[in-house]
Formats: C-alpha cells, structure tokens, sequence
C-alpha cells in the first residue's frame, strides 16, 4: 500500500514528463497530480487509459481498472455501471491535506511568494463524493481508496487588488509527499468516518465537533452512514439524533 519514495519517483515523472510545466502551467491536458497518480499506481503507461466496455479507463492492470477522481463522482456513475458486471474497480480519490500556496509570476516564470495554507481537507470531506456512489458501495468488486496528499498549489499573479491575489487563477497543485493511504473495501470499512469519542447516541452538533469538518460534509457523513446501516437515527423535537448500530 502506501511507499512515499515510490509516489515522490512517480510525482518527479510526471513532471519530467511536462518539460514546459512553469512556462505552460495551468494549460495541459492532464494534469501533474492525475498523472502522478497514475504513475504510482501502475508505472507501466501502456496500461493507462484502455477502452473498455465503450468507456475508457484510467488503468487497466492484472488487479483491475481504477478510475482516479478528485471531485464530481456523479460522473463516474455510468462508468461503474458499465465496468463492475464484468471487472473489478477501484475508485482512486486524493484528497489535499496539507498544501503550500506558491504565487507565480506568469511573466517572469518566477515563484515570488509562498505560503503554507491551513485549509488542508480531512477524510470527511470526501463524504459528499463518496456519497454520490452510495449504490455501488458493497457490490462485488467495488472498492475506494483514498490518497491523503501533501501539495504545492501554484496560482497566478493575475487577479484583483494590489497584491494581484483576489480571484487569481489557480494553475496546477503538484504533490510533494503521500500522507496515508485509506481502502474500503465492504460498507462496514466506511465507520472511518466515525469519529474517535462518539457516543453511543449523538446529535449532529457532537459529530461536527468531534469530526472538526465543515457542516456541509458532517451531513453527507451521516446521510452516507445511515444509507449503510451504520447508523440509525429518530427525530427528537426539531433534531435528529444518531445511534452507532452493531
């Protein structure tokens, strides 16, 4: 599972692959960190992106296919559709937990800023993704496995204000170090996102507090673990409550 060295050699490729990454930032067709994943999973390319069923899938190995996506896992839905009756599919999702935030001077080519950023994302913030695939989660075959990354988003100087950074453009995030590596494999696997200290009943006020995520996300969490049986809940006056279930 998770080989930081193998993911840094796999990043230090994908780049290397981009001669004219700082000159062209920002326009590739694929980008660094799509690539880079790609690379770490299966280092072998003619392995990547294969027809099959009609659709094309990221990777196609001796393990089966694995469709890497970061956001909008709705799109994924007729894929898996079309793939899980006859392979088994891994669902790849990095999530960005740490981050520098580097500025670039689009006309110089030069980094004239960096800034660690604390707006780094926790496994929570996958439910609402996760929960777009809610109809696949347990059928044979199906598995997530989450990438939990160190990064180096690059923005450009292009934006508002006298710094330029209101609603500047943001180009590439490249990763620099993998974090954990998360797999769920059965519905039971998807309690990760029970937070460590939860009662045996709790309100949604104590699943945010203890989980530290953002309400909108703290929702999808519930809503997903109730669709798995993972919990239960009753409306006690305005509010539901949450029971852990066996």
């Amino acid at each position: 599972m998770l080989d930081r060295e193998r993911f840094k050699s796999a990043t230090a490729r994908a780049i290397s692959d981009s001669p004219d990454l700082f000159s062209g930032i920002g326009t590739l067709s694929e980008k660094v960190m799509h690539r880079a994943i790609k690379l770490y999973i299966e280092p072998d390319v003619t392995r990547h992106e294969i027809e099959l069923s009609g659709s094309v899938a990221d990777i196609y190995n001796g393990e089966g296919i694995f469709e890497i996506q970061r956001r909008a896992f709705s799109y994924l839905a007729p894929k898996l559709k079309k793939f899980l009756p006859e392979y088994p599919v891994t669902v790849v999702h990095p999530i960005v937990a740490r981050k520098r935030v580097r500025w670039l001077d689009r006309e110089s080519g030069e980094i004239v800023s960096t800034k660690r950023s604390i707006k780094g994302k926790t496994v929570y913030d996958s439910a609402y993704e996760l929960y777009q695939l809610r109809e696949f989660i347990g059928r044979a075959g199906f598995r997530v496995r989450i990438l939990m990354l160190e990064c180096d988003e690059y923005r450009a100087l292009d934006g508002y204000g006298v710094d330029r950074k209101k609603r500047a453009t943001a180009l590439e995030c490249i990763p620099t170090d993998i974090l954990d590596e998360i797999e769920l494999l059965s519905a039971s696997d998807y309690g990760i996102f029970l937070p460590e200290g939860l009662p045996q009943e709790f309100s949604s006020r104590d699943f945010l507090r203890l989980s530290k995520s953002r309400s909108r996300y703290s929702y999808y969490s519930l809503r997903l673990l109730c669709e798995l049986g993972l919990l239960s809940r009753r409306k006690v006056g305005r509010a539901f409550i949450y029971r852990k279930e066996d």
